[in-house]
């Protein structure tokens, strides 16, 4: 029988939704974000299989904006550190966030980047898994800068459809039954904050929110989603271990270092 990743890649509809976010984020076409993706393609090498850009720089479209923030989906943890332990902790609290940065045009970039195997970003970004950390995190917009090849590029693109699904299994039934689409972005992203130790005041957290709503609109079938369709909600409690408790810490590698319940005034389509 074929396992829930394979599932998940070969399912035309997921498929399709992972093509479109994709098409909706477009990485900037900027030569410091180019250098900056060529140079962790070289420092990791064979075990690079891509890189994700998210965050405030990919709003605004200016790498020099802020701090960068990727992702790098490694092909597994031991290919990507130095040493046993480094390796053995980043499976155990995926993801380990470095610092780097690179001089384009007499100019600093400075980069924070998460380094997190496909197959965690897969397990992540689906509802098995119990804790919002990732597919929280990527169902937001998320740019793929780089992909190894096609094979990759269809996985991650599908990882990203799986986190809007999950998002909105988890939250659909948590909100009223009608509502605009930036309320549900609203409410879920506020609901997914709590549940994580987050740097930054609640007027920053709005911001972040209102932005999100207004740059990823989905339309989802909320009848499908109660009655155990495609957005059946499944939390798996028995899959719940240390590597999903809301406690786990993300080592940082750095050389410097309530519901929504206001009036909702559309239907979900």
């Amino acid at each position: 029988a074929p396992t829930q990743r394979q599932a998940m890649i070969t399912d035309p509809a997921v498929r399709q939704l992972g093509v479109t976010i994709a098409n909706q984020m477009p990485p900037p076409a900027h030569p410091a974000l180019l250098e900056l993706v060529q140079t962790l393609r070289e420092r990791y090498r064979d075990c690079a299989a891509a890189v994700l850009f998210y965050g405030s720089c990919l709003r605004s479209g200016d790498p020099y904006d802020g701090m960068v923030d990727l992702y790098l989906i490694v092909d597994d943890y031991r290919c990507a550190n130095s040493g046993r332990l480094k390796a053995a902790l980043n499976w155990l609290l995926p993801p380990n966030v470095f610092y780097t940065e690179v001089t384009q045009d007499n100019r600093v970039l400075r980069c924070k980047y998460a380094v997190l195997s496909g197959a965690d970003l897969e397990k992540g970004t689906s509802r098995r898994w119990f804790h919002s950390y990732l597919w929280g995190r990527f169902s937001q917009p998320t740019a793929i800068a780089w992909c190894r090849d096609e094979a990759t590029r269809t996985r991650v693109q599908s990882a990203l459809a799986q986190a809007t699904l999950s998002f909105l299994a988890r939250v659909l039934p948590a909100v009223p039954a009608r509502g605009t689409l930036q309320s549900l972005w609203e409410s879920g992203l506020r609901l997914s904050y709590r549940a994580e130790l987050r740097a930054g005041s609640g007027e920053q957290r709005k911001a972040r929110q209102q932005r999100k709503g207004a740059d990823h609109d989905v339309a989802v079938d909320r009848d499908e989603a109660q009655e155990g369709g495609a957005l059946e909600t499944d939390v798996d409690e028995s899959r719940l271990h240390a590597r999903q408790d809301p406690a786990d810490l993300t080592l940082i590698y750095i050389s410097h270092q309530a519901a929504f319940t206001g009036p909702f005034d559309v239907d979900f389509l």
